[in-house]
């Protein structure tokens, strides 16, 4: 198991507070890491304290990569949530582009 190549990751952000521009940045930020571009849009709640990297099943060291890029712990790398995952992946259940679906917290609002 060696490092995780973030050109091979492919990284949907949303927005799940209600600071503009919020996920088009962080999305920029990681591109700028080396992670390609997924979907980039607004989460379903939008009340949202703390970011949740989500992973699509067998991609969870993507997303522990993409924490580490974010400087976010561990703990924030879980399964990803259904609803998050249907706006990350254009309503598909079944075909995805993402590997990782970053559902944005307040904790990075600083970041906008």
């Amino acid at each position: 198991s060696g490092a995780v190549t973030p050109a091979t990751v492919t990284v949907a952000v949303l927005n799940g507070t209600s600071t503009p521009n919020l996920a088009h940045n962080i999305s920029t930020k990681l591109q700028a890491a080396g992670f390609k571009q997924g979907t980039v849009a607004t989460a379903t709640d939008q009340t949202q304290s703390s970011t949740i990297v989500g992973y699509l099943p067998n991609d969870k060291r993507d997303a522990l990569a993409v924490a580490k890029s974010l400087k976010l712990a561990p703990g924030s790398v879980q399964a990803v949530d259904p609803n998050n995952r249907t706006v990350a992946c254009s309503g598909s259940a079944t075909s995805c582009a993402a590997q990782v679906v970053v559902t944005l917290g307040t904790d990075l609002a600083s970041h906008a």
